[in-house]
């Protein structure tokens, strides 16, 4: 009898023109569909072709054993295609890999250089760049390496169970009122246990630790139930086990997610509350604001109890503290949510049908609603922000306060460091533990002392600065007295705090001050603070006090000093605030000199408190996807944003007058769009969910003047509503990215030069699923202006956020971080400091060397889901070397053309002649001075390159920038004469 021949694909004639050879991803990808079941037809019908030989071969039994296995394939043909499992390199995943590997296709009779095919094709990221270079062995020994590659190191059982069990244990702590997250909770127990039995590998989720650390994940009404279960297995003898405590939790998730289960996690807190009788309507969605109870007492008087619907506290909803804490349109939109009583804040009923006599306690208020609902003036303005826009230049806003003058602690005194003396006036602060300087009077007394890097904390705030600890004599204003004060801490200044010299006038109204003399100085302005680090100074040798609201009198070891409330109460205006929307022409031409002259040996600038909260939240919330980094959104607050919806279809209206008028702006634009939904940028939103934290983007274009024809969309992230806007409730972070000289002096340092850029590098950073309503947007669908606009949302950082830069370049250096060990170290080192932003810049000595740095870059950037493309090089060999997809347009030609040149850094780079060029333009414009600013601006020169030709300039301009004169006049006939 003919035995069952193994058949090859590689043997087969019929399938020639769709044999595997040696691995080619980008091929396998593109024609996947197709191949693979063209691939599949063939070889059934060639199966049916082999049988049918072997049945006209065969006996007559056999041939009936034929015709059933041929109707076993020809079913099998028909029936739907079976989902092959892709594997990332995530341990908990391996098992379940491997076993469909082995069902789909490790089976078949398929050759193992398919096999082998098919097993790179399905694994991604780390599981792929594991195995890869097994296609070059022979397909047998390849197939079988391949599997034991990742056998080794995803497969490994301790692996897979610390990954499983790190899972758990970080799990989230449920509350009594989340049943979906204790049936979450259940199916992740439920997936360890199994799996880890199938492995025979349960010992780490037995111990007792890891028990007691899931129990207290669970609720304190489920504890308690767990531990009636548990005594009763340790009543039979044994201690209770994982699989125990995975049924229990199962079974507690079950009830909670039934009808019934999800009105008593959502109407309640307490399991020792009376429910009694369950008065009132309740609608199909279980909204605890409409349910009431009432409890039965022994004298049968039914009562109210209290229920709080924001925190599930044992209180009313209006002495609820979380409650108080919100803006009065929070309250508002949580009490018509609820469908509370906008006059008692209670359920069942309407304001118009209250019975309560509580009224608004607001002074000059006449509406019926309670005070908690009370808008003032300006807050209502705010809510009618998108219905006008204020174009006044500036605002001032100030209070009118009754005031009473406060004399603070400070006394006269001498500073004295060797020949040099100057008197100045000190204040005694006792809510110091430290003594501060200001850094002109420690130069003008030459104090000298090591730098040091302080935290300076007030109420609300707290910042780090580089200070000097100095040491200096202290006399009195009389030199009767005097004390050494040591580690003296140098700012820059100190609160603005005088010295207060009563008038004879007021000396004698108060008797007790009559025998004192506070001598008078000249400078009676405070330049330093003693704090309780020198409490001798602070020791009351003698006090003299009189009546209330009286200043008191207090002798120190440097004289008297005054203290307390004096003068009478009058009225005093003080201005808070000055906002301005027009920028000042001094402080534009202040920051063109602060960029452009850095003192480069000036010390590093501490991190703000505030970026260090930023950055720990992005860098605990970073996580590794397939091919990207994902980053949460720094969130300075928890609360909602207001709904400001109706703002960005107002700014889209007016988007759609320019689209109308210009046909090609709207391609543009329509085009940009539709490339986001496209690459997987951007995605529809199909339900009306409201909750948590939505924004609606308004969006603009913006042209590069360099680059006319591309089209860049930015998310209008400062735009305000209701007196917020997104980059208001972002942290924007600190600024990680490269010293700009340093970047382009080390490129300047070896012969071969090469530049690169990170295509598209601010949308490879994913936002997570939870944050994305933050960035929602409103356009037409394929860009139809007649169609109603639908809502759309980022799932990729954007042009427009404070928080982009930061996030974008942490997942950057993430990526390089992450993956030193799997490069060398020069590469590493050059993607660590020759990364300006999205921008490459770096030199090698050698031609070799310059070849392999492109693929090792390129290869360690594309692990993080960059793509580095756009190579440049002024080296004809290192340029022909790189791919041609992977070259600046224009440059291939590089050696037959003079003026062939590359934009780095904002100034042209000529590639031929390694010179480094500045396109001025010439001015046509009328003669003002902001007008000569913005030219003179336009100019970029980052490291200074051309600062002796432009400085003349700039001083002609600094002389004409002076307070007081309108930035629209004419420069003066001499400045004229000039330009």
């Amino acid at each position: 009898m003919a035995s069952n021949k193994y058949y090859d694909p590689d043997d087969i004639p019929e399938l020639s023109p769709h044999r595997l050879g040696v691995y080619d991803e980008d091929q396998l990808e593109k024609d996947k569909p197709e191949t693979n079941s063209m691939i599949e037809l063939e070889l059934a019908r060639l199966r049916i072709t082999q049988l049918e030989k072997l049945r006209r071969q065969g006996s007559e039994g056999f041939g009936r054993s034929i015709n059933n296995s041929e109707d076993v394939i020809l079913k099998n043909l028909y029936l739907p295609k079976r989902e092959i499992l892709r594997f990332d390199g995530t341990p908990i995943n391996y098992w379940n890999f491997i076993r469909n590997f082995e069902e789909c296709i490790g089976c078949g009779n398929i050759g193992f250089r398919a096999k082998l095919n098919y097993l790179i094709q399905y694994c991604d990221g780390e599981a792929k760049a594991a195995i890869l270079h097994c296609a070059i062995l022979e397909p047998e020994i390849g197939y079988h390496q391949a599997l034991k590659l990742l056998e080794e190191t995803f497969g490994q059982k301790h692996i897979i169970a610390r990954t499983f069990i790190d899972n758990l244990l970080n799990f989230p702590n449920i509350k009594r009122n989340q049943p979906v997250g204790l049936r979450k909770l259940s199916r992740e127990m439920q997936a360890c246990c199994l799996t880890l039995e199938q492995m025979n590998y349960v010992s780490d989720l037995n111990s007792t630790r890891t028990i007691e650390a899931m129990v207290l994940k669970l609720p304190t009404h489920v504890q308690q139930k767990w531990l009636k279960t548990a005594y009763k297995i340790i009543r039979g003898g044994r201690e209770p086990l994982f699989a125990d405590l995975t049924a229990f939790v199962k079974e507690q998730a079950d009830m909670a997610n039934t009808r019934y289960g999800l009105l008593v996690n959502r109407g309640s807190n307490s399991d020792n509350r009376d429910v009694g009788v369950l008065k009132g309507r309740i609608s199909s969605d279980y909204n605890a604001a409409r349910i009431s109870y009432a409890s039965i007492n022994d004298d049968n008087v039914p009562s109210l109890s209290s229920f709080c619907l924001e925190c599930s506290g044992n209180h009313s909803i209006d002495q609820c503290q979380k409650f108080q804490d919100k803006n009065v349109r929070e309250r508002k939109e949580f009490v018509l949510r609820h469908k509370l009583c906008n006059v008692c804040l209670k359920a069942n009923h309407v304001a118009k049908n209250c019975r309560s006599p509580r009224s608004c306690v607001v002074e000059g208020c006449s509406w019926r609603h309670h005070t908690l609902l009370h808008e003032k003036q300006e807050e209502q303005r705010d809510s009618n922000s998108d219905v006008y826009i204020n174009t006044q230049f500036c605002t001032e806003g100030s209070v009118k306060r009754m005031h009473r003058p406060v004399a603070f602690e400070v006394v006269p005194v001498w500073l004295k460091n060797g020949e040099k003396i100057i008197q100045t006036c000190a204040l005694l602060d006792s809510g110091s533990d430290a003594s501060l300087i200001v850094d002109d009077l420690a130069k003008e007394l030459s104090l000298e002392g090591k730098p040091k890097t302080v935290s300076l904390k007030t109420i609300d705030n707290e910042s780090s600065l580089i200070s000097k600890e100095v040491d200096v004599e202290l006399h009195s204003i009389d030199f009767s007295s005097s004390v050494k004060v040591q580690k003296v801490l140098t700012v820059k200044k100190l609160p603005s705090v005088h010295r207060t010299v009563l008038t004879a006038n007021q000396m004698a109204t108060w008797s007790h001050l009559k025998d004192i003399s506070f001598p008078r100085v000249k400078n009676a302005k405070v330049k330093l603070l003693i704090g309780c680090n020198v409490p001798n100074v602070h020791e009351m040798k003698e006090i003299k006090t009189g009546n209330t609201n009286e200043p008191s009198a207090v002798r120190t070891l440097l004289g008297w000093t005054l203290f307390g409330p004096y003068g009478e109460l009058h009225g005093k205006k003080r201005v808070l605030n000055y906002l301005s929307d027009k920028e000042e022409l001094e402080d534009k031409f202040e920051q063109l000199y602060s960029t452009e002259f850095k003192d480069p040996f000036s010390c590093t600038t501490p991190m703000a408190v505030e970026d260090r909260i930023a950055l720990s939240a992005i860098s605990n919330s970073v996580q590794r996807l397939s091919w990207h980094y994902q980053i949460a959104l720094p969130w300075r607050h928890e609360h909602k944003l207001p709904n400001n919806k109706k703002l960005a279809e107002r700014r889209l209206s007016c988007l759609k007058g320019r689209l109308i008028r210009d046909t090609k702006f709207l391609q543009d634009y329509t085009s940009t769009m539709t490339q986001y939904i496209e690459r997987d940028y951007a995605e529809k939103v199909n339900d009306n969910h409201v909750d948590g934290r939505i924004w609606y983007l308004s969006h603009h274009p913006v042209f590069h003047p360099k680059k006319p024809n591309k089209l860049r969309i930015v998310f209008d992230c400062a735009s305000q509503y209701a007196g917020t806007s997104l980059n208001k409730n972002f942290y924007s972070g600190p600024d990680l990215v490269n010293n700009l000289v340093d970047v382009f002096t080390r490129f300047q340092q070896r012969p071969i030069s090469r530049t690169a850029d990170i295509e598209a590098m601010f949308h490879q950073v994913v936002v997570p699923m939870h944050d994305r309503d933050a960035l929602r947007y409103l356009w037409w669908p394929g860009g139809d202006l007649e169609k109603k606009s639908e809502i759309y949302r980022m799932k990729v950082y954007l042009f427009g956020a404070t928080s982009l830069p930061c996030s974008v370049t942490f997942a950057l250096q993430k990526t390089i971080s992450d993956n030193l060990d799997k490069f060398p170290r020069v590469v590493t080192q050059l993607a660590k400091g020759q990364f300006y932003v999205d921008d490459l810049l770096i030199s090698m000595d050698a031609i070799e060397e310059a070849k392999l740095t492109y693929s090792h870059l390129k290869g360690l950037i594309s692990l993080g889901g960059y793509n580095l493309t756009k190579w440049t090089s002024n080296n004809i060999e290192v340029l022909e070397f790189d791919p041609e997809e992977d070259r600046t347009e224009g440059n291939v030609t590089v050696c037959e053309s003079n003026g062939t040149s590359k934009r780095t850094l904002g100034i042209e780079w000529n590639i031929r002649t390694e010179e480094s060029c500045f396109k001025v333009r010439e001015y046509h414009g009328n003669l003002t001075r902001r007008n000569i600013l913005s030219y003179v601006a336009s100019i970029r020169d980052p490291v200074g390159l051309i600062a002796s030709i432009i400085l003349p300039a700039k001083m002609t301009l600094s002389a004409e920038i002076r307070p007081g004169r309108k930035v629209t006049h004419r420069l003066s006939s001499e400045v004229e004469h000039l330009a």
